[in-house]
């Protein structure tokens, strides 16, 4: 059998024992431990890319001649599962505007293959055990054999449109991290002001705003320290971010979110308010003004030193 990756032969000598499928999955960690992903896998000019049917996996591996697998780097990957996952929302959304109960079963009948990626695009945490909304929506229209409402088509689709709106800024923030970091950065720093006043309004029966300004702090902080750990995977950007200096910096923001979830787990509204007015807020202050110092904004297409 030959082997080729990337149009490269593979120089690899197999015992003679090993099925198809065992082969594809040693391939895969091989490339996977590289930092490579693959996309497209043919054996014997047959594409099976989307999946290796199970007749073909248990096949000894010499009643094959050839694989030939395609990989790509881990974040070009991830663009294009996050492609993948748009186009099939877009579908199942299509679906629903129409009512069209068959479509709707054949496309959710799919969604195994992606209900884990989505839940970690979504949530942020990996899980063989998918909890959000959208899951719940999904599982519950495969069981459906009436007409939805308009009102559920219309409540359905913007949970969709939620979700969709998600993946099109994680997708963003691989192709820009830069301009996605400098813009996450530049919302922190407008937040500060409401950050300092958390406390006060913990202790003035306005948990309502502290709470938003908490979710918006974690949703903004998140999506910075995601672009700025995307931006350190590019060799070229190690020249002209101080990626060092920031790291130091992450490590102290994640110490003082510890401090800060432990007090308001404890209801410790003095604490949370010690440690958000003058420990965390300085911090991320200084650390926004790093990134916005050291990356383009949004209608920008260089960093300080070098192109993104």
């Amino acid at each position: 059998m030959e082997i080729f990756i990337n149009q490269q032969t593979l120089d690899v000598t197999l015992d003679g024992q090993e099925t198809i499928g065992g082969i594809i999955q040693q391939l895969a960690s091989w490339v996977e431990s590289s930092g490579e992903y693959i996309i497209e896998t043919l054996i014997d000019d047959m594409d099976v890319s989307s999946g290796l049917p199970a007749d073909i996996a248990k096949r000894p591996g010499s009643s094959a001649t050839k694989i030939c697998l395609t990989t790509c780097p881990a974040l070009e990957f991830r663009v294009r599962r996050l492609t993948i996952m748009d186009n099939y929302l877009s579908l199942l959304e299509e679906a629903i505007l129409k009512s069209d109960l068959q479509g709707i079963k054949a496309i959710t009948e799919e969604y195994p293959y992606l209900q884990n990626q989505l839940n970690e695009e979504i949530t942020g945490v990996a899980s063989d055990s998918p909890e959000n909304e959208l899951h719940t929506i999904i599982e519950a229209l495969g069981q459906e054999t009436q007409e939805l409402t308009n009102d559920q088509r219309r409540s359905i689709g913007v949970i969709i449109q939620m979700t969709r709106a998600i993946l099109d800024d994680r997708r963003k923030e691989i192709i820009h991290p830069l301009q996605s970091a400098n813009q996450a950065a530049q919302h922190i720093l407008k937040l500060i002001p409401d950050i300092m006043e958390v406390s006060v309004q913990l202790q003035s029966n306005e948990e309502k705003n502290a709470m938003q300004t908490v979710f918006s702090l974690t949703e903004l902080l998140g999506k910075l320290l995601r672009t700025i750990s995307i931006a350190a995977e590019d060799p070229k950007m190690q020249k002209v971010i101080p990626f060092t200096e920031l790291q130091q910096a992450q490590q102290n923001i994640h110490q003082l979110l510890r401090d800060f979830e432990d007090a308001f787990a404890a209801n410790d509204t003095v604490t949370v308010g010690d440690i958000l007015e003058y420990e965390l807020a300085p911090v991320l202050e200084q650390f926004c003004h790093t990134v916005i110092e050291y990356t383009p904004a949004a209608d920008s297409g260089s960093a300080k030193d070098g192109t993104q």
